[in-house]
């Protein structure tokens, strides 16, 4: 390997008929050693979700969420579940799950709340229990609820 702080570094590996070269760069060598040699990574590698954004925790997601009625935060966890633990489907009991992770206190009536999430259109449940955020539901996250403020601000002037 050349000097610690270059690179680039050059990985070799030979044997019974096989030749594999690569170039590496400092962090893929030190994961790669790590890996090898059973060392902990010196530099850890970003975790990210299915958005390509780093990963976070359901508090994290709710918090980024701007959510602040039940069903806006049964959305922000459905789409916490999809972008950062790799869940396209969940259940209800996987969003009772996120409330307590999250150390948020569940709705009083999770199921109707849940129902008007699926009313907006943030939702779609299958038959079977199984349900997952709709391209309408991340859109409401992604742009931190403003249409949902628009649709209510257009209610209460008619």
């Amino acid at each position: 390997m050349q000097d610690e702080d270059t690179g680039p570094y050059r990985l070799t590996l030979e044997g019974d008929g096989l030749r594999l070269e690569r170039a590496l760069d400092r962090d893929e060598a030190h994961r790669v050693l790590a890996m090898v040699l059973g060392w902990e990574p010196s530099v850890p590698a970003p975790l990210a979700g299915s958005s390509g954004k780093p990963l976070q925790s359901a508090r994290e997601a709710l918090d980024a969420s701007g959510a602040s009625s039940n069903p806006e935060k049964i959305l922000a966890f459905a789409v916490h579940l999809e972008r950062d633990e790799n869940k396209p489907h969940f259940t209800r009991l996987d969003i009772k799950r996120c409330f307590s992770t999250a150390r948020e206190p569940p709705p009083h009536n999770l199921n109707r709340d849940f129902v008007t999430a699926v009313s907006y259109g943030w939702i779609h449940e299958e038959a079977n229990g199984r349900a997952y955020a709709t391209s309408t539901g991340r859109g409401a996250i992604d742009s931190r609820f403003a249409t949902v403020a628009r649709r209510s601000r257009l209610a209460s002037d008619s």
